[in-house]
Order: C-alpha cells, then structure tokens, then sequence
C-alpha cells in the first residue's frame, strides 16, 4: 500500500538520506538495495523483460529498462526512500511521465502499477519532481536549479518526459 507523498515527507526522507542539503552525503548510494526492491525487480522480471540501466556515477536510484512485448518502461526506483519515477516509452523521443491516478494504458502497465504499488513504493508526479530545493550537487552551475528530481533520482541535466530546460 502506498502513502500520500508530499513536499514535507520527501524532504524528510531527503535529509534523511543525504544528512545534509548544503554538504550531501552520497554514501547511502553505495549501501546494498533494499530488500524491499530486491523482491520488486525479482517479481516484474517474472512478467517482463527488466534490464538494469543504473550508472551510480550520477543516479541515486537503481533504473531499469521494463519490456513487454513492444511496450517499454523506464523504471527509477529512489535509494532516498519507497519513491520512484516510471516513464512510458511509447515514443521515446518524447518519454511520459506515468503518475499514481494516471490510468494504465493496458493490461501490462496495469500490472506493472500493481507490483509497484504492492510493494509500497510511491510514484512521484512532475508537481513534486519539478520543485527546486536548496541543495547543493556536486557538478552543478551556481544558476541551474536543483529540483527534487535531481536529489531523488539522479543529476540528469533535463527532466526526461521535458523536451527543454525548465
């Protein structure tokens, strides 16, 4: 069952994981994967094809590449907390962000939603994703702005479902 994300409990969670927003530490990226996403990955890998696609030189989640058929999904689970990201590929120029009331698109999205939702792990909408927060990013420009995005998933320099800067 997954609980109600807002601004507050994520940068918790946030804080949590990092120690510090003006100095971060990235230890925890380093940790072992939850046992919680051990058991996801080992479950969808039964009804999909799940490829691994993490580069821990930036990513602070664990990303995966979903197929079904001809239907593909970009998959960040966050190591800050039970959070993650899922991109549809239907196009993927131009990649969609899939949020907790969207509808799946089928049958396979339905059951992808459902592993994640059993699990615990909540969705994050572009609302949050977008939001600027006061850290401070190892590579980051002083006038790029860091969003929770970057903190809970990794220091992409464009959103994937935005075709441009915010």
């Amino acid at each position: 069952m997954t609980q109600t994300v807002t601004r507050d409990s994520l940068l918790a969670a946030i804080r949590r994981a990092y120690g510090s927003l003006s100095d971060p530490d990235y230890s925890f990226v380093s940790s072992p994967p939850s046992e919680r996403y051990q058991q996801i990955v080992a479950r969808l890998r039964r009804s999909f094809h799940v490829v691994e696609t993490t580069d821990f030189n930036d990513d602070v989640s664990l990303r995966y590449l979903i197929e079904a058929g001809k239907r593909q999904w970009s998959l960040a689970l966050s190591l800050v907390g039970p959070y993650a990201v899922l991109l549809r590929l239907q196009d993927p120029e131009t990649p969609e962000l899939v949020s907790e009331g969207d509808p799946p698109t089928d049958s396979a999205e339905r059951a992808l939603l459902a592993e994640l939702r059993e699990a615990g792990v909540s969705l994050l909408d572009s609302r949050l994703l977008e939001e600027p927060i006061a850290m401070q990013l190892p590579d980051a420009d002083d006038d790029e702005p860091v969003l929770i995005y970057h903190a809970v998933v990794g220091d992409d320099p464009l959103l994937p479902w935005r075709s441009s800067p915010i």
